[in-house]
């Protein structure tokens, strides 16, 4: 069986080096993003508990500023998220993010 928990939250980054010079994102920007977490056993609850905590980490910040996330990517946006849920979450299976608007997202199943 897998349980999943969704959460939406809005935050501002800016990607700098990591799209090319000019390029709109290398600017601060902000995006709605879309978060499931997916976990194989476990109690509802622990996922409503992680998807809050992480809400309240993430809504209305500048990513770039949160230890860990100064590469706010999508794919880094995951990983962070996975390395902050697994210890609450021991059967966390996939998080995935996705910025609805633009049609991205990013499916991470990290390592344990």
């Amino acid at each position: 069986m897998t349980l999943f928990r969704r959460f939406c939250f809005e935050a501002t980054h800016e990607l700098g080096d990591n799209v090319p010079s000019g390029h709109a994102y290398g600017t601060l920007h902000g995006h709605s993003f879309a978060v499931e977490i997916e976990a194989s056993d476990g109690e509802p609850a622990l996922l409503a508990t992680a998807a809050e905590a992480l809400h309240g980490r993430l809504d209305h910040q500048l990513l770039n500023n949160i230890p860990g996330l100064a590469r706010p990517t999508l794919e880094n946006i995951a990983r962070w998220i996975w390395t902050q849920t697994l210890p609450d979450l021991p059967g966390l299976r996939t998080v995935t993010v996705r910025r609805e608007s633009c049609g991205e997202g990013c499916r991470y199943a990290g390592s344990r």
